[in-house]
């Protein structure tokens, strides 16, 4: 369940929003995922003249470089099927499947493909990390249902693990509007509160991650007629392997008909 794995697209326009994902990228709030091939085509593209109306040449050698720097820079895919409108275009979706990213930002519409990954502008990017109010009250719902089956599971934690990740899954219900010394974890009181995922820290985004996952284990079992936004809402978290040790607190398999 990662983080929004994000294949950076020549075909992005160079604007604030573009580098606000870029700035997500180095906060670990999504992965960027290039290769040397993109790199130098997005390098060429932003040395046009047409993109001097958006930012001098200085300018896109900047954005350019702080793209590479917050990326996982990857091989250039080695086998490239003809899939898509411009053949030119193929190794992207090549490399997108390969990676097994959730999308591609760009703005070409010729990228769109049977079965490929989504096409996203770096709006699309940024709007899939905010979090509405709806968004907040699944999240706080599902870290009090993990917070009850921790409290299930064990009476005394044991080690220090465990005591720090419940640590960390009340800090991120207060972050999110919930309190988490209420029953339900104030749920009502989430009606004025703002919060976006870039607003939790990886370990906080970690608690929503388990959460989410047992959520998704259990059916959805205490909002079932919000599937689609938990399942919308896993590729905003990550899990890391810091906590693999909490990974035994969620269901093995999901139910039948899940």
């Amino acid at each position: 369940m990662p983080d929004p794995n994000i294949l950076v697209s020549a075909a992005v326009k160079p604007d604030g929003v573009s580098a606000e994902v870029v700035r997500a990228a180095f906060d670990d709030v999504v992965r960027f995922v290039v290769c040397p091939r993109l790199i130098d085509e997005f390098r060429v593209a932003l040395g046009r003249d047409r993109f001097r109306r958006y930012l001098s040449r200085d300018q896109a050698d900047v954005l350019v470089d702080a793209t590479e720097a917050a990326s996982e820079v990857v091989s250039n895919p080695k086998t490239v099927q003809r899939v898509s409108v411009d053949p030119d275009d193929d190794y992207l979706i090549a490399l997108a499947r390969r990676e097994r990213v959730d999308g591609i930002v760009s703005g070409d519409p010729d990228l769109t493909v049977h079965d490929g990954p989504l096409i996203l502008t770096p709006r699309d990017v940024l709007h899939r990390l905010q979090l509405n109010s709806t968004d907040r009250q699944l999240l706080v719902t599902a870290l009090w249902n993990l917070h009850l089956r921790i409290d299930q599971v064990t009476d005394e934690p044991a080690g220090p693990q465990l005591p720090a990740f419940l640590e960390v899954l009340r800090s991120a219900t207060r972050k999110l509007g919930g309190n988490p010394d209420t029953p339900l974890f104030g749920l009502p009181e989430l009606a004025g509160t703002r919060a976006e995922v870039r607003d939790l820290n990886r370990d906080e985004r970690t608690a929503c991650a388990y959460a989410i996952e047992l959520d998704r284990r259990t059916a959805g079992a205490l909002h079932t007629e919000h599937l689609e936004e938990v399942e919308r809402l896993s590729s905003a978290f990550e899990i890391f392997d810091r906590y693999a040790g909490i990974e035994h607190l969620l269901p093995t398999d999901r139910p039948t008909g899940a």
